[in-house]
């Protein structure tokens, strides 16, 4: 892949984060710590321990401290985090030398397993020390950890805010069982009785047979007339037919680097089904969509190693970004 569209699309990726920082005002450190060399490539590289990161979805934003990668490689063990010093509790200890230039409040008992795919803004990495000293809620020599403490006349808040957090945070973690299937069957398609005659449709309401392979292979979704014109031949949802996907295409499909992508095309999804007088249909997760239409690519191609992985899977963004490019014009 090019250095031109690898650069592209971190500056897609950064300008982000001025949408971000509508919903969730980001302190100006955070953004300056977030345009620098060291966080784009945190962004392109796997979670590391000892990074900051601002969670968030469609909601809500969090700061959070990574310990290390979970159980499932598209997880993170995160510590929950605040940038607010007013927060801390009797819990929490307070890390006085960030990344941000301004201190921070942990809770190491709030420590949790959640999908990678929450990780936003890369907010920059402390030291194993420090990170040490915070996790086992020991002060340093140095001063740089302390232990917080619930402020006097002031507890109200704190806790109340504290719930909120392991409330949001176990919420994440429950998002773990939705992630795509690992380790997916060996057969390459899953296809129900149906599929044979569905597919004869596709030809009859004149698609090409190159097209109709596209969709078979799952690289690309029917636009909104197609789908009418089978809708009026009898066929209102297309068979159970789905190409398997290798595990290392669904974990690199859930890296930081992805997440811009994937936020457009989720919201392209949500927004084209929102505009649309039909009912409404449970899309697919546009991360295994990008997973498999990489796969799909990678099968044309004679590499397999990291770099022609990170060369599919930035390839297949693209195509997919094109897409739905072609279809919002119709």
């Amino acid at each position: 892949m090019c250095e031109h569209n690898e650069a592209e699309r971190d500056q897609r990726q950064l300008s982000s984060l001025r949408e971000l920082n509508e919903r969730f005002p980001i302190p100006g450190e955070a953004l300056a710590v977030s345009h620098s060399d060291y966080a784009i490539q945190m962004m392109r590289s796997s979670p590391d321990r000892g990074q900051i990161w601002l969670l968030c979805d469609d909601e809500n934003a969090e700061y959070a401290l990574v310990l290390a990668i979970g159980d499932d490689p598209r997880t993170v063990v995160v510590t929950a985090m605040s940038n607010d010093v007013s927060y801390q509790t009797d819990e929490s200890m307070v890390i006085h030398d960030t990344p941000l230039g301004m201190p921070m409040v942990v809770w190491p008992k709030l420590t949790i397993a959640v999908p990678m795919r929450l990780l936003k803004t890369p907010c920059g990495k402390i030291s194993e020390a420090v990170l040490q000293s915070a996790i086992g809620m020991t002060t340093d020599a140095g001063h740089a950890v302390t232990r917080g403490k619930t402020l006097p006349g002031a507890w109200r808040r704190p806790k109340q805010n504290l719930r909120a957090k392991a409330a949001r945070f176990v919420q994440w973690h429950r998002m773990i069982g939705l992630l795509p299937q690992l380790h997916q069957a060996n057969n390459r398609y899953q296809i129900d009785t149906d599929a044979d005659a569905y597919f004869d449709a596709l030809m009859e309401i004149g698609l090409p047979p190159y097209e109709i392979l596209r969709i078979r292979n799952g690289e690309r979704a029917l636009t909104d007339g197609e789908r009418a014109a089978l809708e009026s031949a009898g066929y209102r949802k297309a068979p159970t037919q789905r190409q398997t996907v290798p595990d290392e295409y669904l974990i690199q499909a859930e890296r930081p680097r992805w997440r811009e992508i994937a936020d457009a095309l989720e919201h392209r999804q949500l927004g084209g089904r929102a505009e649309s007088s039909k009912p409404a249909e449970p899309h697919e997760d546009v991360r295994l969509l990008l997973a498999r239409t990489a796969f799909t690519l990678a099968a044309r191609s004679n590499g397999h190693d990291q770099e022609s992985l990170d060369g599919m899977m930035a390839m297949a963004a693209q195509r997919l970004l094109s897409e739905r490019d072609a279809d919002d014009e119709q």
